[in-house]
C-alpha cells in the first residue's frame, strides 16, 4: 500500500461569503435591573490616607506614687521609762496637686522580754502616726499577761494600721510613727521592748474632685441665677415681691431666646471652621485621588500582564503534552516492531533447525539405499 502524504485538497473550491450589510444598532429600553451576583474576592489594601490633624492634649490621667521608707531593716530599743514619745520609722510624701489623698499602710512588729522569774508581765504601749506633728490614729499593744515561771521570756505583737489623709496643699510632708506608754504606765516584770520588721508606705492618689465639684456647680448655678434675676429685676425697675408667674415666663422666655442666638452663633462659626478645614484638605484629597488612580493603572498593567503569561503557559503545556503523546506512540510501535522482529528471527533458526535434520535425514537414507544395493548384488 502505497501512502499518499500529500493534504487534502478538497471537493470545491472555497467562495468568498460576502459581508453583511451595515445597519443602525437600535437600544431597547433598559430592563429591570438582575438580583445582586455573588461576592466578589476582597481587593487588594488600598494605600495609607492622610494623617490627620492633632487633636487636643486630654486632661492627664489618673496616676499614683509610692513611697517608702528606708528604715524596714531597723530595730529600735524602746525605753522602759518613756518621758518623750520615741520616733519609730517615718517616710517623707510629696503631692503634686492639692487635696490629693495619701494612704498609709504601717506594720511595727513588737517583741517583748518578760522577766525569767516572774508569773506575770504588762505593759499599754502605744504607737501614733503623725503629719509634720500632728496626730492622725493609732494602734495599741497593752494588757496583763501570766506565763509560767523560768519558761520562755520573748512575746510578740504586730499591729498595723491603714490611714487616707488628705494634707491639703500640694507640697512635701513627713509622715511619722512614733511610741509611748498609754497613760504614762510603765510596764512591770519586762526586761526590755524593741520594735523591729518596720513597715511605712505611701501611696498617692489623684484628688475626689465629684463631691467639692458637684457642689461648686451647684453654688456657682445659684449664684449666676440670682445675679442673672437681680439683674433683670434692675433692668426692668420691677421690685422683687410684685412679679407674678406670667412676668417670670416672659423673662424665662427671653432667657432662651438669647440662649439660642447664641447657639445660632455657635453653630455658624463651627460651620465656617469646617469649611477651612476641608478647603486646606482639598490638595491632600486630590493628590489621594491622582495617586489611587495610578496605583489602579499599576494594578490593570499586573493583570493584564499575568493574563499574558497564564495564557502562554497554556499553550506551552498543549505543545508538550503533543510532544509526549507523540513520543509514547513512537515507543509503543519500536515496541511492537522489536516484538516482530524477535518473532521472525526464532522463526529463522527454527528453519535453519529444521533443513538441518532434513539433510542428515537424506544423508541417512542414502547411506541406507547404498547399503541395500550393496546386499542386493551380492
Amino acid at each position: 500500500m502505497v501512502n499518499n502524504n500529500n493534504p487534502f485538497q478538497g471537493c470545491c473550491p472555497i467562495s468568498p461569503i460576502s459581508k453583511p450589510p451595515n445597519l443602525p444598532r437600535l437600544m431597547g429600553p433598559q430592563g429591570p435591573a438582575g438580583p445582586p451576583g455573588p461576592q466578589g474576592p476582597q481587593g487588594i489594601q488600598g494605600i495609607q490616607g492622610i494623617q490627620g490633624e492633632q487633636g487636643a492634649q486630654g486632661d492627664p490621667g489618673p496616676s499614683t506614687n509610692l513611697f517608702v521608707t528606708e528604715e524596714q531593716a531597723l530595730v529600735v530599743e524602746i525605753p522602759l521609762l518613756i518621758t518623750d514619745p520615741v520616733p519609730i520609722v517615718n517616710v517623707q510624701v510629696t503631692t503634686n496637686n492639692d487635696n490629693e489623698r495619701v494612704k498609709i499602710d504601717a506594720i511595727v512588729s513588737t517583741r517583748v522580754q518578760a522577766v525569767s522569774s516572774s508569773t506575770t508581765f504588762g505593759l499599754a504601749l502605744i504607737y501614733e502616726l503623725f503629719r509634720d506633728g500632728v496626730p492622725l490614729t493609732s494602734a495599741f499593744v497593752e494588757g496583763v499577761y501570766t506565763r509560767p515561771e523560768g519558761t520562755f521570756q520573748f512575746y510578740s505583737w504586730h499591729p498595723n494600721f491603714t490611714f487616707v489623709d488628705v494634707p491639703g496643699p500640694a507640697g512635701t510632708y513627713t509622715y511619722e510613727i512614733r511610741a509611748s506608754h498609754r497613760l504614762n504606765a510603765n510596764p512591770g516584770n519586762v526586761v526590755n521592748i524593741q520594735a523591729y520588721n518596720l513597715g511605712l508606705t505611701a501611696e498617692v492618689f489623684p484628688p475626689t474632685n465629684s463631691f467639692f465639684a458637684a457642689s461648686t456647680t451647684a453654688k456657682t448655678n445659684f449664684e449666676e441665677f440670682n445675679i442673672h434675676h437681680a439683674s433683670i429685676l434692675k433692668e426692668n425697675k420691677i421690685p422683687p415681691l410684685l412679679l407674678d408667674t406670667r412676668q417670670l415666663n416672659v423673662l424665662e422666655m427671653n432667657n432662651e431666646k438669647t440662649n439660642t442666638e447664641e447657639s445660632t452663633v455657635l453653630k455658624e462659626s463651627m460651620d465656617t471652621e469646617f469649611k477651612q478645614k476641608e478647603k486646606r484638605l482639598l490638595p491632600s484629597i486630590e493628590e489621594l485621588k491622582l495617586t489611587v488612580s495610578e496605583q489602579q493603572s499599576k494594578i490593570n498593567l499586573l493583570t493584564e500582564l499575568l493574563n499574558k503569561t497564564t495564557e502562554e503557559n497554556e499553550k506551552e503545556l498543549d505543545s508538550l503534552k503533543i510532544k509526549l503523546e507523540n513520543k509514547l506512540t513512537y515507543f509503543t510501535n519500536t515496541k511492537d516492531l522489536e516484538k516482530e522482529r524477535a518473532v521472525l528471527e526464532i522463526e529463522r533458526k527454527f528453519q535453519e533447525k529444521l533443513q538441518e535434520i532434513h539433510e542428515q535425514y537424506n544423508n541417512m537414507l542414502e547411506r541406507l539405499y547404498e547399503k541395500f544395493f550393496l546386499y542386493r548384488d551380492k
